[in-house]
C-alpha cells in the first residue's frame, strides 16, 4: 500500500515513515504546501496520512479563514473523492466537525502512540 504523509513537522513525518516502512507499507513525505501536487495523489497513492495544521504559505490562495490543511483536503476530496485521508491533528473532532465535512474520514487525535500503533490499525482496517 502507498501512503503520502503531509505533514510540516520532519521529526514526526520521519518518525511515522520509520514505523510505516516497518509495517511494510511504501511511504513518500510532504512537509510543504507548494509540494502538495494534486494529480500525483489521484494516481499515486492509496492513502494520504494529513495533519491539518500545516505551515500557512506567504503566497496562498488558501481562504483566510481556513487552515491549510482543511484546504488540502478540501481539494483532494475535490478532484478525487474517493480517495481515503486519514487526519491526524491536535484539533478535536467537535471542532473540526465544526469547521467542514468529514464524513467517513478517519481522525486521529495528537498525540499519537510513539510506535503509531492506532495509525496502522487504522490503515490496515
Amino acid at each position: 500500500m502507498r501512503i503520502l504523509v503531509i505533514d510540516d513537522d520532519r521529526f514526526w513525518a520521519r518518525s511515522m515513515e520509520y514505523y510505516l516502512k516497518e509495517y511494510g507499507f511504501t511511504v513518500s513525505l510532504i512537509s510543504k504546501f507548494a509540494d502538495v501536487n494534486y494529480d500525483n495523489i489521484k494516481l499515486k497513492f492509496d492513502v494520504v496520512v494529513l495533519d491539518l495544521m500545516l505551515r500557512r504559505p506567504d503566497d496562498s490562495e488558501i481562504p483566510e479563514d481556513w487552515d491549510t490543511g482543511e484546504y488540502i483536503y478540501t481539494e483532494i476530496k475535490k478532484n478525487t473523492p474517493d480517495k481515503r485521508i486519514i487526519i491526524v491533528t491536535a484539533v478535536d473532532r467537535p471542532k473540526l466537525e465544526s469547521r467542514f465535512k468529514v464524513d467517513g474520514t478517519d481522525l486521529l487525535i495528537k498525540p499519537l502512540d510513539p510506535s503509531f500503533k492506532d495509525l496502522i490499525e487504522c490503515i490496515k482496517k
